[in-house]
């Protein structure tokens, strides 16, 4: 699942012209990942990992529904409806996206938990985007871009 994970943000990155980012199962930011994964598992709590050299996003559900960890890549990135590219820079509501979309961004480390009520995935990016005074080079602004995507709510591949 973590592979296909990665290929779902490499998808949506390229459609910012953002490179794809590199992934190592084993690397530092997939453990730091990981850790807050199942950190978030154990506190049913979100919390970010305070580290200022990488970027984080999080996604949890409840769980149950026929979703995988991908939709919350999808969740993230549907955040460009919120996203304004004609005046770059921070936006509340939009953080998730422009970390994802982030051109600088070149790896990616993947957590992944569940139990019996809950799903978190944890992304962690390197380096980190949402950099202040550089979205206008990070986050493509191209308007014709700009709009969600569908959930995919009939995935049948839960355990890949």
């Amino acid at each position: 699942m973590q592979l296909k994970t990665v290929e779902k943000i490499n998808e949506l990155r390229a459609l910012h012209n953002a490179a794809p980012l590199t992934f190592d199962p084993s690397s530092d930011l997939t453990v730091r990942a990981q850790v807050c994964a199942d950190n978030t598992i154990e506190t049913k709590c979100l919390k970010h990992t305070t580290m200022s050299d990488m970027g984080q996003n999080i996604f949890a559900m409840s769980a149950g529904f026929n979703l995988d960890a991908t939709q919350g890549v999808v969740m993230w990135y549907n955040e460009v409806d919120i996203y304004d590219p004609k005046a770059p820079g921070w936006q509340d509501g939009c953080g998730h996206f422009t970390q994802l979309v982030w051109k600088a961004s070149q790896q990616v480390g993947i957590g992944l938990a569940t139990s019996d009520e809950l799903i978190c995935l944890v992304a962690n990016f390197y380096p980190k985007g949402n950099v202040y005074g550089e979205y206008e080079e990070n986050v493509e602004k191209d308007n014709s871009i700009h709009k969600s995507i569908p959930m995919d709510c009939d995935n049948d591949d839960d355990n890949e």
